[in-house]
């Protein structure tokens, strides 16, 4: 399984959207390719949005710890803001302590929504 780390969490709901629609563009990608692929922003952000649970790191670690485990790689999706991600950066190091495989996705013309940032 391939585990799908991103950014999520901003001040600016606009921008929490945009991530989550990368998201699920990649996770349809691997889809298309019979990969199978896990992403905690796509299969969370629902949940947040709707029954209001908090959106940050903190809140999901166990959850993503557990997804984590199961994953023989990590692609990390270079969107705006993934350097700065709390949540990207435990991410990373939590798969380099599992001995994971990391595959960094670039993307160097990231589509942003008007008054995104």
């Amino acid at each position: 399984m391939i585990y799908v780390a991103s950014p999520y969490s901003h001040k600016n709901p606009i921008v929490e959207d945009h991530r989550f629609t990368m998201a699920e563009e990649y996770v349809a990608a691997c889809f298309r390719q019979r990969l199978v692929a896990f992403s905690p922003i796509y299969y969370c952000h629902p949940l947040s949005r709707k029954l209001k649970l908090p959106g940050d790191y903190k809140f999901w670690k166990d959850f993503n710890n557990t997804m984590m485990r199961r994953a023989e790689q990590i692609h990390v999706l270079q969107l705006i803001g993934w350097r700065e991600s709390r949540g990207v950066q435990y991410e990373l190091n939590m798969a380099q302590e599992l001995c994971i495989e990391i595959i960094y996705v670039e993307y160097t013309n990231e589509p942003f929504p008007e008054g995104g940032l």
